[in-house]
């Protein structure tokens, strides 16, 4: 197998990993927990509290990149499996059928 079909191949099962993580209801339930609880503690703080914010900010520009990680992992994996059909529709065949 060359060594692109290799690296497209790992591309699917990671992008087939992905998408079973996205479907999983713990995981999903995760993220909307942790979601909630960061919009809580945002309203509970003060303004004034700038060190406190930016630690609210950081956090959910953090659950943001990781559900992007793992939606691009999956997008990877799509592009990955139709590149891979698509090379096996050119490799010659040996035997045609008629």
């Amino acid at each position: 197998m060359k060594q692109r079909e290799v690296h497209l191949n790992a591309d699917v099962v990671k992008g087939n990993n992905a998408l079973t993580l996205l479907d999983n209801p713990l995981l999903k339930d995760a993220f909307r927990a942790v979601r909630a609880d960061l919009d809580e503690r945002e309203l509970a703080t003060l303004t004034i509290d700038t060190e406190s914010c930016k630690d609210i900010i950081r956090c959910k520009q953090l659950l943001a990149g990781i559900e992007r990680t793992i939606y691009r992992l999956v997008q990877y994996g799509k592009v990955s499996a139709k590149e891979l059909e698509f090379m096996q529709q050119k490799k010659p065949r040996l035997f045609s059928r008629m």
